[in-house]
This record gives C-alpha cells, structure tokens and sequence, in this order.
C-alpha cells in the first residue's frame, strides 16, 4: 500500500504556500490534474461517494459545533460540481478527540484498515509539531492524503483518506485569531482537492499577487499559494471543475460528450519532448473565466503530451509557459518540479502561444503570434508545439503574463507592484504598438522595460514611459527599430519586452485592457495543425460504479512505451541477425493484399461494442483480412474506431480470416502509434483464428504484457508461420483502431504524412518525418542533440509498390566500419526507421542505447520483398554529437 500521507499546507513568513510535499511514492506526479499516476492511470476513489470521520474537539478559536459547520461547507464545494459524480459524505464521528497527547502509537496507521477517513482537528497544533517536528504548527497549515492499493484487477485505488487540520493559525498565544473561519476555509477546500486525488495549478497567476483581491476570483482553489485575499478561494474556479470531473465524471457521459479538449506534444527544436514547460487553453470570449491548463507531461511517460479537457464549443488560445521557480517541493506545479533542480527549473520553455506556424525552424516560427483553436463539444482537438528555450528570468516571474501580437489582455492597475506583461520582438518584428484603455475613469501610466520585470512608480531604470494627461484617457506608445520611440525614447530591439501599468489618480482597481499590435505580425496562412475526433453519440456511456472510471489521453501519435523486463521466452519469427552479414528472412512467394496507410484523416464516428453475440468469426475464405473485437465472441469490427473499455477490463481481440495452410503458428505484430512494429505475441497453435490481447493472456511478448494502453492507436498484422518454410503469408488491418477508458473521447485514427521523396531518395532526419536532410546521399554532414534527445531517423523511397515488399532491414556503418543490423520494421508499408534509446522500432541490442556521441553514422537500408531480389540505398554519412550538459 503506498501512502501518500505527507501532503502539507505550509507558510513561509505568513505567507501561504498551500503546498503538497509527498514522499515514498514510486509514482507520483506534481500536475494539475491527477495526484498519483500508477502505471499510466491516474489513482482514485473507485466508489463514491467518499465518507469522512470528523474527530470530537474543537480548532482554535472555533468551538467544535463552528469547526464542523466550516468543514461541512468546504466539502460541499467539491460536491455539488454538476459534470462530476464524486460526492463527499459525512460518516461516524471519531471516538474521541485526537491530540498530541492520545495520538496513537501506530499513528496513521492506526486508521488503514478500518474503513474510516479520519478527519482532525488539531485544536493548538501539538499534533503537527509531534508529527513533524517542533515548530512545525506555524508552517504547517494542515494536511491531506490518501491511501492507495491495487485491486483485484491490478488497478491503484484509493482505499481511505485522512485530513488534519491546525488550530494554532485560528488562536495564537495572546488568544487572538491569525486568521479568520472565512480564510480558513480555504485552506481546508485546497486540501480535501489533494484528497481526492488533484495537485496544483498555475492559471491565471500573474492575478494571484497583484495586490487587487478582486481579481482573486479568477484563480483556481488548487493554486499553490495563497492569493491577496483568501476569502475569494472559497469557490472552486472552472478549471478545478474540470478536473475533478476528469478524474471522476458523470456517469452518464455527460462530460465527454458536452464539452471538448485539445491535445498534444511539445517538442523542442530538435524534435525531444518538451516536458518541462505548463500550458493553458483560454476561450476567447471569456479570457479570465474560461481557462484550463495542465503541463506538457500529463501522465508522466516522458513524452511531452500534454491534455485540455471539460473545453465549452467555441475559440481558444493556447500558449506554454515556463513554471515558476517557487513552484517546486510544497508548491510544485507539474510533473517535473519536485525541486530545484528537476527539469522544470534546468530547462524552462519560453513563454510561446500556439499557431498555425509552430515550426522547430527559429526563422519561421513566431512565438507572439497566437492563432485561435476551434474547439467543438464530444471532440479533442490535437496540434504539436515547438518550443524555444527560455532566454530570460523574468518570463518565469510569478507576475509575468505572457502576451501575443493583436490579442488583448485584461489587467488591473493598483498603486505599485502590478502583473509584468511581456512580448517576444525576434527578427520578424520591426516595429509594435502598445495601447492600453482603462475601464474606468483612472488615469494610468505605462513603463517598459527590455528583459527585466518592471516596478512602477518607484523604479527609476525604466527605458520608456507614457502617462495619461487626463482620467479615463487611453495611453499609446510606438516603438520601431529604425527610429526612436512615439516619446523619444530607444529604438526597438530583439528581445523581451515587459510593461506593467499603474494608477496616477483614480481607483486603485480599475481594470484596463493592454494591447500590442505590429505591423509584422501578419497572421500565418499554413493549415492548423489539427484533427478533430468524434467521440461516441450512438450510445450512451455508462461507468460502472464498481471500478475507477478514468479517462486518460496521450497523443497516438508521440507516445513512448515503457520498456518492460521479460518475463516469459516467446520469441518473433523472423529474427534479424546482429552479425554483420545482410539479414536473410525466409519466405514464399504469394503477392498480398496491398496494404494502404491512412494520411491524418478523421476518425468515423466510434460506437461501443455491443453485447456477445453467437457468431464471432466471419466464415468467408475469400480474403485476407483482420478483424478487432472488444471481447473474444463479439461480432462488431472495431477497425478504423474506438474500443473503449474500463480500466480494469482492458482488452482487445485480434482475428483474422485467410487460408490456414501449413500453419503451425501465428505471431501477431503491433504497431502502436507512428512506431515500428513489434512482435505482440503468438497463438502457439496452428488453427487458431484469433488471438485475445488482455493483461496476463498467455504467449504475450513482456513489453506488452500490461494490456493495451488507453488513448492509443494500434495497427496489428498476423503472420503466418509454416512449419517447414517459416513465416509465409501476412494479414493485415484495413486501417487503425483506437483504444481508449470509457466515458473518454475516441481516439485520433491518423499516420504521419510521410516526406515527399523521390524514388531512390534516402535521408537522414533529427526529428521524425520532417526537417532537413542532415546528410544527403553521397555527402557528409552533422546532427548535434541534447542528452534527453538523442534520437535520428532515417527515410525512404525505394519507389516500389508496398504490396511487394516484406519489410526494410537497417544497417549502420559505425565510423566507417562494417555494416552492422541496427534494426528492421515488420512491415513493408512502412518506409522510416526512428533510432532512438526508446526502442520505439525492433532494434539490435547493440545499438539499443540509440545513438551516441563522438561518432560518424553511414545507413544501408535493405529492401526485403515478397518474391526478387533485394535492393539498398545508401545514405550519407552524419557526425553525431551529444552537448555538453555544462
């Protein structure tokens, strides 16, 4: 049983960092979003609704009647969100009173397996010093947790909870409150969200300390600190809404069929995941109100994917954003900010808005340039973001809103120390234009400065300034990087530029619209990079009530399986010899049925499969073909849709309908996403016609031994294997399935456009399908990658039709040496091969660490066909280095 007891409000200086501290978790996560990820799945309440065991004292200055009303009060909140089915209900009280002085001796123990959720009062905070140390009860404000253990299905649940609450912060030792019931409450709200299974966000931070508790209303209760006035945090915000009813939504399916989301990767210029960076969605006709984020490694696999779910129909501008460096530890935001020096904080994104000409090339990317998203209700919108590396401090300041070009940001100016609001200029900016309009009848002033943030009023290295003449007057400024400014001040430079706006005269909470408009910024003309996916409508969704239902995403197309030890000896017919000598795979000479490979196009509508029926198999002979199923004895094809299971009955059925043969066995490839097939498992018997993919299923190669993943795409092909003549004919899917949790969106069924190539064209690529050929044929060249990164690919065109082909070998020449097998793709259809240390292609184990630095590379590709001869191309030869981490 994992205990994720540890969750901790605490404050530093009487500020609040409500913050999470978890230890001894193998598997945790620091995301809004899911506080536990086991296995890729998100850990929760398998029933609801959840009961609470409050204790018999009071809190501080609270009498215990008044402590159980506040409680009362702070759990309501999370139980009445109308798209979610998590309740909270109230249990037995405890026996007694709990306090430092009757703690028991197994402490929370104590309480594991009793069936309750204790929930104490901690009246003078006596219990927080004993349980963490002394002096721990003035920075601790409380805590929150639950405990977690598989179930009969392999399933991590939550199997009780417990919440303690410190009373020193209601009485301090002249009697007399530090804080009120009301802010209080608050606290208590954030941490019941931890124990039920969510961590923080960063929305809407540049509001949260601006000095203006009217805007407060805007930040989410899972915030990690505390705001200008916790009063205003006693209301869950959209996005925590949301998220609650991801991890626990209607029954009905409500929730996925209303609204939409949108999903994706970040990668880096080099093509690496990005995982490292927070990103949010906005609609934009309710930029404040309508916000939901998450970060760019939503189940922790590494991969930068990030989700957006619970998204009304409408437009939305989506920008990434690095995570503050004080949102680590107690406080952290994402995945990878458990300290200081996770990735998060070593390598933080530039702040960057979604577009329609997200590019890893720097020239013509345009990262103040926002394109709005169409999001419409039952479907998931996906795109791909490139991502630059930081190149200031300040555009992780906790004040700093990053901005895009022709896009108005609603502020509030106050006396000193407002939000920054910053704009990249790169090359393709000449020239920008800043307006800035109060709502009210202020007057207002405006300061600028390039790559630090800015105090206004009382800070004296401001490069520009522009003051209103009178109350109510909108403030312009113009710079140009040929002249000097609309007020004689320095000419425009590439770079950050960060303005903050403050009251002259007038209300010190005046709101005020700020927008920076250039004429360079013209709006890119490429098609968005999006594909939207219908989830089911035919019939309704139901959750069972007896097991989690939990719907997960991870884009089909990025994923990164996790290796997994082998525990079992079935071994993939053919196999590819490492020596290196030309791999020879022994086969017959019949022509199959072509085998065609989708380009990115929509998923027909998914439909639930329905009840068993008599016949499972088709009986025809005529054709070769492979059917999926949800279930061994179901009837309904299932290609080219979305099988949708629940979390603790995840399977898929692979069958097949072709001559049987000499057949001795068949062995059964998966392709998951844009990797290379790999061998899934095999029948061990000649005149089976189908073979059940579930978690222990027997003949299942150990990587993939867990069952299928949810949010996947999957392509299967069935070999033959003749006795006397090895693998001698091939089955293959007429499109794609996607698989994914009940209740979710259907999966995105697409392939990657594949490069235009002429025929007889070999390449070498950094990233996956896209980017310069880094070594042209008969030339030399070079690829220099981050550590995290190393990754090259190489494609293509041998200009044959596929239904002839078999497969492609890969060889490498290591610094000029011998061919070696680096590895091979099971498929004819498919013309690249992907090197990475993932393994996401069969690869030699020889070269199964991926590439490595201080070496040249020079690849062979061997056509292996049907029937003939075999052919190769030759690429150049590549320098490969990995950069220094100094």
């Amino acid at each position: 049983m994992y205990n994720v007891q540890n969750i901790i409000a605490y404050i530093k200086s009487f500020t609040l960092l409500i913050g999470s501290i978890i230890t001894c978790i193998p598997a945790i996560v620091y995301a809004n979003g899911p506080l536990m990820i086991e296995n890729g799945i998100p850990v929760i309440y398998p029933s609801v609704p959840v009961s609470l065991n409050m204790d018999q004292g009071p809190l501080g200055e609270l009498t215990r009647t008044e402590t159980v009303t506040m409680f009362r009060q702070a759990y309501g909140v999370w139980s009445n969100v109308t798209t979610s089915k998590f309740q909270f209900t109230e249990g037995g009280a405890l026996t007694q009173d709990y306090t430092a002085d009757n703690w028991p001796e197994d402490g929370w123990d104590t309480f594991a397996d009793s069936g309750l959720n204790p929930v104490i009062f901690d009246n003078d905070g006596g219990l927080t010093d004993l349980l963490n140390g002394e002096g721990a009860k003035e920075e601790i404000f409380g805590s929150a947790g639950s405990n977690a253990s598989p179930n009969q299905a392999g399933i991590y649940v939550y199997v009780n909870g417990t919440v303690l609450l410190n009373g020193w912060f209601l009485t301090d030792a002249a009697g007399e409150s530090k804080q009120t019931a009301e802010q209080f409450l608050a606290t208590t709200i954030h941490e019941l969200g931890h124990f039920l299974g969510l961590l923080h966000t960063q929305a809407n931070k540049h509001l949260a300390s601006d000095g203006s508790a009217n805007n407060d209303a805007y930040i989410p209760v899972m915030y990690p600190t505390n705001v200008d006035d916790d009063k205003m945090m006693n209301s869950l915000r959209f996005d925590d809404r949301v998220w609650l009813s991801m991890l626990y939504p209607k029954a009905d399916g409500s929730f996925g069929a209303n609204y939409g989301a949108i999903s994706g990767q970040a990668k880096w210029a080099d093509g690496s995941a990005m995982v490292s960076g927070h990103i949010t969605a906005r609609l934009v006709t309710d930029r404040n109100n309508t916000v939901v984020s998450g970060d760019t490694d939503y189940l922790k696999k590494n991969d930068g994917s990030f989700y957006l779910p619970g998204l009304p129909a409408g437009e939305y501008e989506v920008w990434i954003e690095p995570i503050p460096t004080d949102f680590n530890e107690g406080s952290a935001v994402g995945q990878h900010a458990e300290s200081a020096n996770d990735v998060a904080f070593t390598k933080p994104p530039q702040p960057e808005f979604y577009n329609t000409s997200e590019s890893a090339n720097a020239a013509t990317d345009q990262p103040s340039f926002a394109n709005a998203i169409t999001v419409n209700a039952g479907q998931t919108t996906q795109i791909l973001f490139h991502a630059r590396a930081m190149q200031n401090e300040v555009e992780r300041d906790v004040s700093f809103k990053p901005m895009a070009y022709n896009v108005p940001e609603i502020g509030y100016a106050i006396g000193s120390g407002p939000p920054n609001y910053g704009i990249v200029v790169d090359d393709k900016i000449t020239d920008f234009t800043v307006t800035v309009k109060p709502d009210g009848n202020s007057k207002l002033a405006m300061y600028v400065k390039r790559n630090q943030a800015v105090t206004p009023s009382n800070d004296s290295d401001y490069i520009d300034k522009v003051a209103a003449a009178q109350n109510g007057q909108t403030i312009t400024l113009t710079m140009n990087k040929n002249s000097a400014s609309s007020t004689g001040g320095p000419t425009l430079q590439n770079g950050l530029y960060v303005f903050a706006v403050n009251v002259v005269s007038g209300s010190a909470n005046d709101s005020f619209t700020i927008t920076v408009t250039s004429s360079a910024a013209v709006e890119p003309t490429a098609t968005p990079a999006t594909t939207n996916t219908p989830i089911p409508t035919s019939t309704p969704v139901i959750l069972p009530t007896s097991t989690p239902s939990i719907v997960i995403f991870i884009p089909t197309n990025t994923s990164t399986p996790i290796p997994v030890q082998p525990t079992n000896t079935a071994t993939p017919i053919p196999v590819a010899p490492t020596s290196t000598s030309v791999p020879i795979v022994a086969t017959s000479t019949p022509t199959p049925v072509p085998t065609t490979v989708p380009q990115a196009t929509s998923t027909p509508t998914p439909t639930h499969t329905p009840a068993p029926a008599a016949t499972s198999t088709p009986t025809t002979t005529s054709e070769k073909r492979v059917y999926i199923y949800d279930n061994p004895g179901d009837s309904m094809d299932l290609t080219g849709q979305t099988d949708f299971d629940a979390v603790d009955n995840r399977n898929i059925t692979i069958a097949w309908i072709g001559e049987q043969g000499s057949a001795t066995d068949w062995h059964i490839y998966v392709r998951k996403g844009f990797g290379g097939a790999k061998f899934l498992g095999r029948t061990a018997s000649g005149s089976a016609k189908s073979f059940n993919w579930a978690a222990g299923a027997a003949n299942l190669d150990a990587e993939f031994a867990n069952g299928p993943d949810f949010n996947s795409m999957y392509t299967f092909r069935v070999i033959r294997i003749d006795g006397q003549l090895g693998p001698d004919d091939y089955f293959d899917m007429k499109q794609p399935m996607g698989f994914n949790a009940e209740g979710g969106n259907a999966v995105t069924i697409s392939q990657p456009a594949m490069p235009n190539l002429n025929p007889g064209q070999i390449v070498v690529y950094d990233d996956i399908l896209g980017g310069n050929d880094l070594a042209p044929m008969g030339s030399t060249g070079s690829d220099a990658d981050d550590e995290s990164a190393r990754a090259i690919q190489i494609a293509w065109n041998f200009g044959r039709d596929v239904s002839t082909v078999n497969e492609y070998h890969v060889m490498v020449k290591v610094d000029g040496g011998d061919p070696q097998f680096l590895g091979q793709t099971y498929n004819g259809s498919l013309s690249y091969f992907w090197w990475t240390p993932n393994n996401l292609f069969r690869t030699s184990s020889a070269f199964a660490a991926g590439p490595q630095s201080g070496h040249t590379y020079q690849f062979l590709v061997i056509l292996s066909p049907f029937s003939g001869n075999r052919t190769n191309l030759t690429s150049g030869t590549l320098t490969y280095t990995v950069n220094s981490s100094n």
